[in-house]
């Protein structure tokens, strides 16, 4: 039978064992997590289009002696306007009024001696305009503004549907990026090995800017508009693992 001595070195062994594979366990683990080395790029791409669609702002702004009279006035001004613009071919999921207000306008007292008092009333209309048929802005902006509307932006120019041309924009950046990697491996001696990591940047298009504003009467021809290009820019960013040569 063991003596009490000998019982206490063979569990001291056992626990020097177990300590030695959970070192040793931990160790190997360690080396199969460690980081591959890694190659980062950016690719850029772009994609062109025609623009199919114009956004223009309308604005009527009347003044009167009250706030009925000017809102009176800004009503008839800003129908006969809509009414001109559906029968110029805009339908009505294409108007949508982004602002409407009536505020009262002040006398000024440059010596600031007495209280200022409501001298009238102004009433403000806006509507924004999608056109779908370029050929017909300039007419329908002649159109708006013959019959009521008195302040008019635009027209901005985008596509109705732009994912098609943002995936040729994808496609084209993920190209570059990928040349850009072939000639940083073979310029400096590696393979290109697992795709680590894929990052999209933003997407973004961008048009000839195009902008007028209208305060007066009407012109008597319709101002000449040209839609230009739209370009669909996107980037991404690509993680590469990096492999030693063959």
């Amino acid at each position: 039978m063991a003596n009490f001595s000998e019982l206490r070195t063979r569990f001291m062994l056992m626990i020097a064992l177990a300590i030695a594979a959970a070192c040793s366990t931990t160790s190997l683990h360690a080396a199969d997590g460690a980081e591959p080395a890694r190659l980062s790029l950016t690719g850029r791409g772009e994609a062109h289009a025609t623009p199919d669609i114009a956004t223009i702002t309308i604005g009527v702004v009347t003044q009167g002696a009250n706030a009925r009279d000017a809102a009176q006035a800004n009503n008839r001004a800003m129908n006969e306007a809509v009414n001109s613009l559906k029968a110029g071919g805009i339908e009505a999921r294409d108007l949508q009024t982004s602002n409407y207000t009536i505020q009262p306008l002040y006398t000024s007292d440059p010596n600031r001696s007495t209280t200022p008092r409501i001298a009238s009333y102004r009433a403000t209309n806006t509507l924004i305009v999608q056109i779908r048929d370029l050929t017909k802005v300039g007419d329908l902006l002649e159109r708006a503004v013959s019959l009521g509307a008195n302040t008019v932006s635009g027209p901005n120019f985008s596509l109705a549907d732009p994912e098609m041309k943002r995936n040729e924009a994808r496609k084209a950046a993920m190209a570059d990026a990928l040349a850009r990697a072939r000639l940083y491996a073979e310029g400096l001696g590696f393979r290109l090995g697992r795709v680590l990591m894929v990052r999209e940047g933003e997407t973004f298009a961008r048009a000839r800017p195009l902008s007028a504003e209208v305060r007066a009467a009407a012109s008597p021809a319709p101002p000449p508009i040209e839609a230009g290009e739209s370009t669909i820019s996107a980037n991404v960013s690509v993680d590469w693992e990096i492999l030693p040569p063959q």
